[in-house]
């Protein structure tokens, strides 16, 4: 990726100086106390492995479209609560169909 990125910076004189991916926000959040499966406190909530590559994608994408002028650090909070938020209503969803609500 990064040097697909060096030779499209190359061929359109321009600098990007922002990525973020689906690797780098799950080893970023990895080290919250809500993912943390080491932890396993009163913080935790889930494994980030439950999420798909399209789910992180999708917390990428609202994060990002969410926030006036975005740093990283920024989006990187907001795609954790949005997964967070993700997590907990699928989960009341899951548990409204099975209970036959």
């Amino acid at each position: 990726m990064w040097e697909e990125l060096k030779q499209w910076e190359e061929r359109n004189d321009a600098l990007c100086y922002g990525v973020i991916c689906t690797q780098d926000v799950r080893e970023h959040l990895s080290y919250w106390s809500c993912f943390d499966e080491d932890c396993k406190d009163e913080y935790f909530v889930c494994s980030l492995d439950i999420f798909s590559e399209a789910n992180i994608v999708m917390a990428m994408n609202e994060a990002y479209n969410r926030l006036e002028d975005p740093c990283y650090n920024e989006i990187l909070d907001e795609v954790g609560n949005w997964l967070i938020d993700f997590y907990k209503e699928t989960k009341q969803e899951q548990l409204d169909i099975e209970g036959g609500q």
